[in-house]
């Protein structure tokens, strides 16, 4: 799907984890953000080496974190800035634009 050059990719879950890896660019990133999913299974190094893939875990806390952080939103009336809304159909619009350039704010995409 990407002429053989593979994705940058955000894995949510980790029974996907497998999956992710094989469709990651060559010496492309995984960005692991929380272990949702039971199926975590034991991982084949052999897939790791022949991707060259780096995984970085990031860490997102926990719920109370996720509470006192959208309290602190809701007090301080914080709201993100959006530098620019697509609707879906212009989806690789948004990512050209995103990439040429280098927007402030977020680039949004409109699900009607």
């Amino acid at each position: 799907m990407t002429g053989q050059r593979g994705v940058q990719v955000v894995e949510t879950g980790g029974g996907t984890l497998e999956r992710s890896i094989k469709a990651t660019a060559l010496d492309g990133q995984i960005n692991f953000v929380g272990r949702l999913s039971v199926n975590t299974s034991t991982l084949d190094t052999n897939i790791l080496y022949s991707s060259a893939t780096t995984i970085r875990v990031v860490f997102a806390g926990n719920r109370a974190h996720f509470i006192e952080m959208n309290r602190a939103i809701t007090a301080n009336r914080l709201r993100p800035i959006i530098d620019r809304v697509f609707s879906f159909e212009e989806v690789h619009a948004a990512f050209s634009y995103y990439e040429e350039a280098r927007p402030l704010g977020k680039v949004v995409l409109r699900h009607q």
